[in-house]
C-alpha cells in the first residue's frame, strides 16, 4: 500500500460521533483546506476504508477516484463496478490510500510508504460530553517513518498542520 491519510483534532482525535475533525470545523476555510489536500492525496487512486468511514460518506464512491475497497467482517464481495468489500486477508493494490478507521490505520501502516496527518488545531476548545469520540495514537506507529513534509494553514478560528511522514530506507 502507498500511504494512509488521517485527519486528528487537538488531543489524537480522529472522529466524534463516527464524524471527521473538519465536520466540527465552523470555518469553511479549515474544512477548504482539509480536502484540499485529501483530494491532491487521494485523486485517481483506489481508496481502502472501513465500514464506519464508508457509512459516513452515505455509502457513496468518491467521485474522480479508483476503486472503493471496504473492510469489513462480515460483508464480502462486490457491490457495483467501484465497490468491493473485503477482509483480514485483503492485501491492498500498491497505489492504494487508507482514509479510515482507526483500526484500518493500526493495521495497515506496516505496508505504507508515505503517512499524511491533517491536524486540527481549533481556538476554541472542543467539548463532546455526549458524544462518541474516537482517537488515534500513531507516535509508536511511526517509528519507521521521517518527517518529509510540513505546511500550515491558518485562519480565524484555528489552523492545520500537513504533515507527510515517508517509509525510512535502511
Amino acid at each position: 500500500m502507498t500511504s494512509i491519510l488521517a485527519t486528528f483534532a487537538d488531543g489524537r482525535t480522529i472522529a466524534i460521533d463516527d464524524l471527521p475533525p473538519a465536520f466540527y470545523s465552523a470555518d469553511p476555510e479549515l474544512r477548504k483546506a482539509d480536502m484540499d489536500v485529501f483530494k491532491e492525496v487521494t485523486y485517481g487512486k483506489p481508496i481502502l476504508m472501513g465500514r464506519v468511514t464508508w457509512d459516513t460518506l452515505k455509502r457513496k464512491p468518491l467521485k474522480d477516484r479508483g476503486h472503493h475497497y471496504i473492510y469489513s467482517r462480515t460483508l464480502v464481495g462486490n457491490e457495483g463496478d467501484n465497490i468491493s468489500y473485503v477482509s483480514d486477508d485483503f492485501v491492498p493494490p500498491d497505489d492504494a490510500v487508507c482514509i479510515g478507521g482507526g483500526l484500518l490505520y493500526k493495521k495497515f501502516i506496516p505496508l505504507c510508504d508515505e503517512v499524511y496527518l491533517n491536524m486540527f488545531h481549533f481556538k476554541e476548545p472542543l467539548f463532546f460530553h455526549d458524544k462518541k469520540v474516537t482517537k488515534l495514537y500513531v507516535d509508536d506507529l511511526l517509528c519507521d517513518f521521517d518527517l518529509t513534509g510540513y505546511d500550515c494553514f491558518s485562519c480565524d478560528s484555528g489552523c492545520i498542520e500537513f504533515l507527510k511522514f515517508s517509509h525510512k530506507k535502511f
